[in-house]
């Protein structure tokens, strides 16, 4: 909005004119980091972004991840955008403005905060970028889309649904390819991510179904090389290396 100042004829004789402009309803916002808790109306804190004003306000909102509210499990870029996982939830970023959530700006290429809500809430592992958004908890692995036609996901578009319900082991799965891997949460099998095509989304396979025994001391971590030739090493809590 812009404002044309000026004195009425006649209101004017000589010196400086000093003309003030005042709007109370406006609204800034700004950050800060609260460092001491001193009372229940008192606090010692850090400004990030500039407030509107230093006096006290009663509209204010704590943010989504902190030491008191927990941190984000996991993080995987998908869709133009950057993904952070917590409890149920996911956060996407501002499509192609990887730090940016912010819940003002409009349209299909805003910040989408959803709930998988498809079960327990008991933490989401990882995440995949494949064809869909895919994350993994301990309880289930869920698909996250737009539309059957698997458009680009946005805050008016979103559906998650769990297509197994293995659960994973706190171990960040890995990507080959059009594929995912896992490991189940007992830690001594391992799952193969695809799309189905007769159910129209993904399904999991048991890709130690012919050596279940091979991962029996427990699988601490999986990496994926891919040259000379593709191979999934898996390190176990024995100090033994399996290798797919």
């Amino acid at each position: 909005i812009y404002y044309r100042l000026g004195i009425n004829t006649g209101d004017y004789g000589s010196g400086s004119a000093t003309v003030t402009l005042t709007y109370s309803n406006s609204i800034q916002k700004g950050i800060v980091r609260v460092n001491t808790y001193v009372s229940t109306t008192q606090v010692t804190a850090e400004v990030i972004e500039t407030l509107g004003k230093a006096e006290a306000t009663a509209d204010w909102e704590r943010g989504e991840w902190s030491g008191v509210t927990g941190f984000p499990s996991a993080v995987r870029f998908h869709d133009g955008r950057l993904w952070w996982a917590k409890d149920d939830f996911v956060y996407g970023s501002v499509s192609d403005a990887f730090n940016s959530f912010d819940d003002e700006f409009e349209g299909d290429a805003g910040p989408i905060i959803r709930s998988i809500a498809t079960g327990p809430v008991d933490g989401i592992r990882w995440l995949l970028s494949m064809q869909r958004l895919i994350a993994g908890s301990a309880s289930q692995e869920v698909s996250m889309r737009a539309s059957s036609f698997d458009e680009p996901l946005s805050p008016t578009q979103f559906t998650a649904r769990d297509f197994s319900t293995r659960g994973t082991a706190n171990i960040q799965a890995v990507k080959v390819d059009g594929r995912g891997i896992f490991v189940q949460r007992n830690r001594k099998r391992v799952y193969l991510v695809s799309f189905a095509v007769d159910s129209g989304d993904y399904s999991s396979q048991d890709l130690t179904r012919l050596n279940p025994e091979i991962c029996e001391a427990g699988i601490v971590g999986m990496a994926v090389q891919r040259m000379p030739d593709t191979r999934i090493w898996f390190w176990l809590d024995n100090g033994d290396a399996a290798v797919l």
